[in-house]
């Protein structure tokens, strides 16, 4: 999302954990629930893309670290 403050990010990011919590799904006959977990970060001044990679990624892990289904961000 370019030029959006990571502020600003978290409401749709958040709407699509929520969207594809929300899709139904059947598995061999089974209503099953899809959750996905979501890390994110922006550039920083001087971020090269490995670095901001690292920070999403880190914040990836600590969603599904605590708890899962979540949104979490690094700044």
């Amino acid at each position: 999302m370019p030029d959006m403050s990571l502020n600003n990010a978290a409401l749709p990011l958040d709407k699509i954990r929520k969207v594809i919590k929300n899709i139904p799904f059947k598995f061999k006959d089974k209503q099953i629930e899809i959750t996905i977990s979501i890390g994110a970060t922006q550039f920083k001044k001087g971020d090269s893309p490995i670095k901001a990679f690292d920070r999403a990624d880190d914040a990836l892990y600590e969603a599904k670290n605590t708890g899962r289904d979540r949104l979490c961000m690094s700044k």
